[in-house]
């Protein structure tokens, strides 16, 4: 059983969603954070 991902229109993994009953996790693909690097400075 895997997680949800979701997918760029070009077929480019994004991210990947899991929820669980505490916590949900929003995993970014190392070519995400690397595109979006400026806007996540800080996070």
């Amino acid at each position: 059983m895997g997680s949800p991902a979701y997918l760029h229109p070009d077929g480019v993994i994004m991210f990947v969603l899991s929820a669980h009953t505490s916590h949900a996790n929003v995993v970014f693909t190392p070519s995400t954070r690397e595109h979006f690097s400026a806007e996540l400075t800080g996070f």
